[in-house]
């Protein structure tokens, strides 16, 4: 309606109506984020990377980086419990949003795989790396992910190193599968 009355001509407004529209857009997102992470209902990994790939697929591509998912079928339907979830989803969503902002990446992978009677998850990127002793001092992101990982009795580990990129693994006991 707003766009019909502004008419063509004015192409300042339509682009700040652009952004808004934008802007909205993104905030519904992440409520529905939020209600979903919140939720007290058990997920099995292979949704939870759904989730993930749903929300930041798009972005990701229109930013032309390629994002793999490497998932071992064997373990797709491994259950994880609601605080799990909520967890895993945010310290990858973190290591994402780091990623987008930080690392200059052209690939990202994420996958999990089983060992013994842990689960192992992990994201990489092959962007530009960074100092872990610098970065600490730079923001609470990167203890947020380490206080979540302890929060569900889970060891995380960041390795990066200048010019080579980052990956993030996230250890954890393994619950039933669905």
């Amino acid at each position: 309606l707003i766009r019909k009355r502004l008419g063509k001509e004015d192409t300042q407004l339509q682009n700040l109506l652009s952004q808004t529209d934008l802007l909205i857009q993104n905030a519904g997102s992440r409520v529905s984020d939020l209600v979903w992470s919140l939720k007290p209902k058990r997920e099995t990994i292979d949704s939870l990377f759904s989730r993930i790939q749903k929300n930041y697929g798009e972005m990701l591509q229109e930013k032309e980086i390629r994002f793999i998912i490497e998932i071992d079928e064997r373990y797709e339907k491994q259950i994880l419990t609601s605080i799990q979830k909520q967890n895993i989803y945010l310290i990858f969503k973190e290591a994402l949003n780091n990623i987008l902002k930080y690392a200059q990446a052209t690939e990202i992978r994420m996958g999990f795989q089983k060992s013994k009677k842990k689960l192992i998850l992990f994201i990489s990127d092959d962007g530009i790396g960074f100092d872990l002793d610098n970065a600490h001092n730079k923001g609470h992101g990167l203890s947020n992910m380490k206080n979540r990982a302890i929060e569900i009795g889970a060891n995380f580990n960041i390795e990066s190193k200048k010019g080579k990129g980052t990956i993030c693994t996230l250890k954890l006991s393994a619950n039933k599968k669905a």
